[in-house]
This record gives structure tokens, sequence and C-alpha cells, in this order.
């Protein structure tokens, strides 16, 4: 199926030479079938990529950071612009808390008054993204291609046992991303993360539609043989108590529908 992440990385090149600095690229896009991205710098990911090959699970590495999401059941978006945007530039931090402001602001648009989607301000010193003063490198640059196979020594090395948080983007929250208030507590719904190279940013998110378990059960698997196995081994991974929007709202979601009315409500908003 076609890489996201390699689109991403491709348009953030496009970007870097020729967007001017009062527009920007926003979109939100759905995954064809059930894979895994890993942040840029995401800590044992050689090893995580050896065991997603292992189990079939097509899997990739975003341009941007931030830890694993499991795509299939999420809508994502992708905002691209100059670090010079009027509305959108500035600091990494201060680029990343506007980008996420404006995305909330759809969102919570076309949530009405069924739930309102905040951002967890920030609390203490943390990472949401990466500066870089080189540009984008070559397009064919292996790390936002789709990883077929494990070139490392370490083939038959076994992953180790590791907390959820230090793995699922979900099961921990950092500042300036979105959370639902439920039951007084703050439920994560929106992730994201971002990468600056010398003139022009990319930050890429992830909206949970889908409970982990609901995303695991509906995917679809060529060789029914290993289904079993291969959702099994994505329960493990990823922490499934974390509540989605769909378990948050008491309701079932179309995503593809949801999906396209979110961009819809996008580009009426950017047109104003």
């Amino acid at each position: 199926m076609p890489n996201p992440m390699f689109r991403d990385f491709c348009l953030l090149q496009f970007a870097e030479e020729h967007l001017n600095s009062e527009e920007f690229l926003c979109f939100f896009y759905t995954w064809e079938q059930t894979a895994i991205s890993l942040g840029k710098r995401q800590s044992n990911s050689k090893k995580i990529i050896h065991e997603c090959i292992s189990e079939g699970i097509p899997v990739c590495i975003r341009p941007s950071g931030g830890k694993a999401v499991l795509h299939g059941g999420d809508i994502c978006f992708t905002f691209i612009s100059k670090q010079s945007n009027k509305d959108f530039g500035g600091t990494l931090l201060e680029s990343y808390s506007l980008v996420i402001s404006y995305i909330l602001k759809i969102l919570n648009f076309h949530l009405g008054t069924v739930a309102e989607i905040e951002v967890l301000r920030q609390q203490r010193d943390e990472t949401v993204g990466e500066r870089t003063s080189s540009r984008p490198r070559r397009r064919n640059d292996r790390s936002v291609l789709w990883v077929h196979e494990d070139h490392e020594d370490d083939e038959n090395a076994e992953i180790e046992v590791r907390r959820q948080s230090q793995f699922d983007c979900f099961a921990s929250s950092i500042s300036y991303e979105g959370f639902i208030e439920y039951n007084s507590k703050n439920i994560k719904v929106l992730g994201s993360a971002q990468i600056m190279y010398a003139n022009s940013f990319l930050q890429q998110g992830s909206l949970r539609i889908k409970s982990v378990l609901k995303t695991v059960s509906e995917a679809r698997y060529e060789d029914e043989r290993v289904a079993k196995q291969t959702s099994s081994w994505l329960r493990k991974m990823f922490k499934k108590d974390v509540l989605s929007l769909e378990e948050l709202l008491n309701q079932d979601l179309d995503l593809n529908q949801y999906c396209l009315e979110i961009n819809q409500l996008h580009n009426s908003i950017s047109d104003l």
C-alpha cells in the first residue's frame, strides 16, 4: 500500500524549496490497512522492526519523532509550512502549539457540543519535536520507506520486554497534545510530533477513533493462519485500556466518512 510517511517527506522537500511564507499545507487521511509507524528516534526501533516483519505487519519510520502508533483505526493529519509563516511559525514549541490549536479548532467544530478536545498545557520540560539545520535528505532516504527486511546482524535477537508507556504513543502524554476529560481523568485522543528543517517544518498527528482491540479485530491479513498470532502480538504491544473517541462518545464512527467531513470542514475554515 502507499506509504504516507514517504509522501509527507516528499512534500516537506517540496515545501523547503517552493512553499512561500504565506502558505501552508494541511490534510487528514486514513490508512488502507493496519500498520505501525515508529518515531524517528524511537528506542529499540531495529528490534521492533524485526518483530513487525516477523509478524507480517507493515512498518515504517516517521520523519517526525514520537512513539509507536498503531494505524488502521485512526485519522492522521499532515501539516507543513514555513518557519516564517506569521500564523504558524516561530520556535519549535511555539509552532507546535499553534498547529495543535488549529487542528483542535477543526476537530472541536466538528464535534459540536458532544465533546471537546482540550490541550494538555506544558507542565515541565518536554520534547515535542526536533530541529535540524540541514535540508531534507534525498528522496530515496530509507528511513521513511516501508521496511521490508532487517539488515542488522541481530536477526535472531528477541525483542525485550518493555513497558508500553515507553513504546505506545497513546500510553503516555506530553504537553500540547489533545485530551478529553472523562470521569475526572484526562484521556489522550490526539498525539503529535514535529520536525523542523532549515526553512520549513512538518507536523504529523494521529486521532485515535477506534480502540486497539477493535482495530486489531478488524485488521485484514492475507494469510488467515497467522492472523490470530499477529493479533495477539498487537494486543501485547499496544495498551488496550486507553479509551478511543468512539468509546468516549459511545457511538460507532465511520472512519472514512468522518475523515471526509473533517477535510471538508478544514477546507471551509481555511478559505475564510
